[in-house]
C-alpha cells in the first residue's frame, strides 16, 4: 500500500471519527445545553478539525502525483 492511499483512508477514518464523536456524545447526553463558551470551543474545534484532514487529504493528492 503507497503513503498516499495510508494518507487518504487515514484522513477518511478521521473525517468519521470527527463526525460521529460529537454525534455520539451528544445521543448519550441529550439534556445538556450549550453555553456561549462551549458554542465558541466546539466552533473552534470544528475549524481545527476541518484544516487538519485538509492537511491530510491535500499532502495525499500531492504524494498520488508525485508516485509515492
Amino acid at each position: 500500500m503507497s503513503v498516499s492511499n495510508t494518507l487518504t483512508w487515514f484522513g477518511v477514518a478521521l473525517l468519521g471519527v470527527f463526525i460521529l464523536v460529537p454525534l455520539i456524545y451528544r445521543l448519550r447526553h441529550p439534556d445538556l445545553k450549550p453555553t456561549a463558551a462551549t458554542d465558541r470551543k466546539m466552533d473552534r474545534l470544528i475549524w481545527v478539525q476541518i484544516v487538519f484532514i485538509l492537511i491530510v487529504l491535500t499532502t495525499a493528492v500531492i504524494l498520488r502525483e508525485n508516485g509515492l
